[in-house]
């Protein structure tokens, strides 16, 4: 007997990428759940970012809660109001967790959130 095939949980999330030319790092902001992380290149702050929404989601799902904090109401503000490039991006993110007993063969499909992230780049 075959397990069924698992479809991923799509879900857009607003990032924001922001240079901080004082600490010369760019600055990434999830805005669904709060999450801010640094690095020297957009590159890698974008990496960063990826990495953090993973570790995130895999541990609200070990855990079963809720992942969702939203940032304070003056970043959502911020993005309606400013001079921002806005485009976007869909990046696969695969979860694994102990609890849920994921299988981790390359035979089997691992469950995954996609998500279309808006980076919003402020000029």
């Amino acid at each position: 007997m075959t397990s069924p095939k698992r479809s991923p949980i799509k879900v857009t999330l607003h990032v924001t990428f922001e240079k901080d030319v004082k600490r010369e790092v760019f600055v990434a902001h999830c805005l669904e759940f709060d999450l801010v992380t640094v690095a020297k290149t957009m590159r890698d702050v974008e990496k960063k970012m990826l990495l953090l929404l993973q570790v995130h989601l895999e541990h609200a799902l070990e855990e079963q809660l809720n992942p969702f904090n939203p940032a304070p109401d003056r970043y959502w503000e911020k993005i309606h109001s400013a001079e921002y490039i806005n485009s976007k991006k869909e990046v696969m993110i695969p979860l694994r967790t102990k609890k849920s007993k994921i299988p981790l063969s390359a035979k089997k499909p691992t469950p995954h959130i996609t998500y279309t992230a808006q980076p919003l780049c402020f000029a």
